[in-house]
């Protein structure tokens, strides 16, 4: 059973998140229902059917007849959930979306720029072309992650996770889903920053990086609640040793130096800074535990 370390309770609705949501009429609630919970109440009252945004424009004529905020729920939330390297975070936001009804969107990573919607991997055409211009990804970083293009890598996740959350936030305002995310674009400073520590990247690296975050990151809305899975170093390592993926096993970037300060980064500064936002929890998940407490502390 997992054990509650530490909680902070700030209102969901802050002026970055609901300014525009509230000119809407929308009044959104703090709290999120689990399954149980749910089925335990009377049906709530139909709502119109999610709005097929992938396929059609949503114009303003449209939005006179169409209200998106009709669609909208209790469980209409954005969560993320974080923790550092192997943390078991990807089975804890399958089973948590589940028990709220939500979407689960898997953690980003360099597939959305790598694999093309005609479904060609370019990474397969890497023996075919000069090393400089080949791909890079978390497999390559963990093997050399002071390879030159390792900044760009992490430039790229961010990227990747930026255009992955607004993904997420634009199914939640079409069809009134709440989403459950493994990181976002708010957390990915904590890998630069660690990267950064062990002279993985170049302080010239970090400063592109800053600037590129800094003219985006305010255009998005916050998390309505952050969940940290706090497991320690020392177990961090030995869940990358149990899971044995042969990159991280026998690569050189998941060192306990670079871990610690992955770990320092999220509980100094991320933590910290998302709490003024967004509701947060933070789970001593060093034995693991059950999603069913999250859903009982909201």
């Amino acid at each position: 059973m997992a054990t509650l370390v530490r909680t902070t309770f700030v209102k969901v609705l802050t002026p970055a998140h609901g300014g525009k949501i509230a000119a809407c009429g929308f009044v959104q609630h703090r709290s999120i229902m689990g399954k149980a919970l749910r089925e335990s109440l009377p049906p709530p009252p139909p709502k119109p059917a999610p709005f097929d945004y992938v396929n059609k424009d949503y114009t303003w004529l449209r939005s006179l007849m169409d209200r998106t905020t009709h669609r909208l729920d209790e469980n209409s939330k954005v969560v993320v959930v974080e923790g550092t390297v192997a943390s078991k975070k990807t089975e804890f936001a399958k089973c948590l979306a589940e028990d709220l009804g939500m979407k689960h969107f898997p953690e980003a990573n360099m597939d959305l720029h790598y694999i093309r919607p005609n479904g060609i991997d370019l990474r397969t055409f890497d023996c075919q072309i000069p090393e400089d211009a080949r791909t890079f990804d978390h497999v390559n970083f963990n093997r050399n992650p002071t390879h030159r293009h390792a900044g760009n890598f992490q430039i790229m996740m961010y990227t990747a996770r930026y255009s992955q959350y607004i993904d997420a936030l634009a199914h939640l305002f079409n069809t009134g889903q709440g989403v459950v995310l493994e990181r976002s674009p708010y957390s990915d400073f904590v890998f630069l920053e660690a990267m950064y520590s062990q002279k993985y990247i170049s302080r010239g690296v970090r400063s592109v990086y800053y600037e590129l975050r800094n003219s985006t990151i305010e255009e998005l809305m916050r998390p309505h609640l952050v969940i940290y899975l706090d497991v320690p170093v020392p177990k961090v390592m030995e869940a990358i040793k149990c899971r044995n993926l042969d990159h991280e096993v026998n690569g050189k970037a998941m060192t306990a130096a670079y871990l610690t300060e992955v770990e320092r980064q999220y509980k100094t500064k991320y933590l910290r800074d998302i709490s003024t936002h967004a509701e947060l929890l933070v789970y001593d998940w060093t034995g693991g535990g059950e999603v069913e407490v999250v859903s009982y502390q909201n």
